[in-house]
């Protein structure tokens, strides 16, 4: 039996970890305003994943840009341990350094397990040279 749910997906610019383990997000976004393109961007993904699975299995992270452009040469793996009767919950910061962002538009991080996108997370990037694009 498997059994996942991404309870949470998230970006951000910092995270925390506390003396008591808890976490705290810090700049949370889900659009960016960058003044010159192209550039580079360093950022975090968060998620928080509710599993059961009876082995170890496989999560993938995709990372595509505008019109679907893959920006990764190969996936980011997130591995689950099997549990035995009762769920699990992982959570893990993701950090992304120098991230290239070429040009406006949507930019669209999945994770997918085998062919089914578990959960997605989009941000906007626009830019002050692009006139009318955003917010």
């Amino acid at each position: 039996m498997e059994n996942i749910y991404v309870k949470y997906i998230l970006t951000c610019e910092k995270v925390k970890r506390n003396k008591d383990n808890s976490m705290n997000y810090q700049h949370v976004f889900e659009q960016l305003k960058l003044d010159n393109l192209p550039t580079k961007k360093n950022f975090f993904l968060v998620a928080g994943i509710e599993y059961q699975v009876e082995k170890k299995t496989k999560l993938k992270i995709f990372v595509t840009g505008p019109n679907d452009k893959k920006l990764s040469k190969s996936p980011i793996d997130i591995i689950l341990e099997p549990t035995l009767n009762n769920s699990k919950f992982a959570l893990g910061a993701i950090e992304f350094k120098n991230f290239p962002i070429t040009e406006g538009g949507i930019y669209s991080i999945t994770i997918r397990n085998k062919d089914i996108i578990l959960a997605r997370q989009d941000f906007e990037v626009f830019s002050s040279q692009l006139e009318g694009v955003g917010v």
